[in-house]
């Protein structure tokens, strides 16, 4: 039941970021609408297109200036640059104006185009969001069997477990705590405040064994009967003591504290019920059974 809630709620998240993504884009294109008409672009008014224009002006008698000033170093006497109009050189002291008309013309920029610019942006960004979103819905394999990491809130890897974690589809079959029939299961969980990226050794009946790290948990199945679970860290042992038949769910939680001078890791004293809530939101990376 918790992974078809969380399935609901993850497409109903990706519904309404679609239906979101709709309604500004219509708003855009309405608000555009309204300032074109109360706003009529005209070439003349275009600022971006103006001051383009008078650069590119600019940099044409830049160029021109020099090629007369290199025409005059070559040969003093008059040059024709062109279609025939006389350029002289500095000696004669006659100069030629730039085509303004002609630089006019091949400067000229569409009344549009600060508004396209604009437009194509926003529907890049639009596009990019919902790649993203489509993405983070299908980007994972649900099969695959990789090493757990744990991260920090802002995404820095502390530490990752040194065998495969179970695939995410056996996460979700063991998050939905079904009972097996033959077997007595026990669910350790380690999620609470202040946990830092420390390996933590859990075992059963000093046998089975696995590495936990912030936010994760183990599933024995085990043979019906007492059980002792044991914790290790740095040399210090906690031990706990489960007692079950065929069918039974048990839930035990590793508390622990890390601090820069001194960590410790004990078992918590929480009802199974805090534990069950704790552990939908711890990653599976063990699934222990006893054969």
């Amino acid at each position: 039941m918790s992974m078809q809630a969380a399935q609901v709620a993850l497409f109903a998240k990706l519904f309404w970021i679609w239906i979101g993504l709709l309604i500004s884009v219509f708003v855009f294109w309405r608000l555009r609408r309204i300032w074109l008409k109360r706003h009529p672009p005209m070439a003349v008014r275009v600022k971006y297109s103006r001051r383009l224009a008078k650069r590119l002006r600019d940099r044409q008698a830049m160029r021109l200036k020099h090629r007369n000033r290199d025409t005059a170093i070559c040969n003093p006497r008059r040059q024709t640059v062109g279609d025939g109009t006389g350029v002289a050189d500095e000696a004669s002291g006659n100069t030629q104006q730039p085509p303004q008309q002609k630089n006019r013309s091949m400067t000229k920029i569409p009344a549009y185009s600060g508004t396209r610019r604009l437009c194509v942006i926003l529907t890049s960004v639009l596009a990019a969001s919902l790649l993203a979103g489509c993405a983070t819905s299908t980007g994972a394999d649900t099969s695959a069997e990789a090493p757990y990491c744990y991260k920090t809130s802002k995404g820095r890897v502390v530490a990752c477990t040194r065998v495969p974690a179970p695939s995410l589809n056996a996460d979700a079959q063991a998050k939905r705590f079904t009972p097996d029939p033959n077997a007595l299961t026990v669910y350790v969980v380690r999620r609470n405040w202040g946990d830092g990226g420390r390996f933590v050794k859990i075992s059963a009946d000093n046998a089975m064994a696995a590495e936990t790290l912030p936010n994760t948990m183990v599933r024995f199945k085990l043979k019906p009967g007492t059980h002792t679970f044991t914790l290790d860290f740095e040399g210090e042992r906690q031990v706990a003591t489960v007692d079950g038949k065929a069918g039974d769910l048990r839930f035990l939680r590793i508390d622990g504290t890390v601090w820069a001078w001194k960590s410790t890791f004990v078992w918590a004293t929480d009802g199974e019920d805090a534990i069950r809530e704790r552990a939908y939101k711890a990653r599976l990376v063990a699934d222990l059974t006893v054969k």
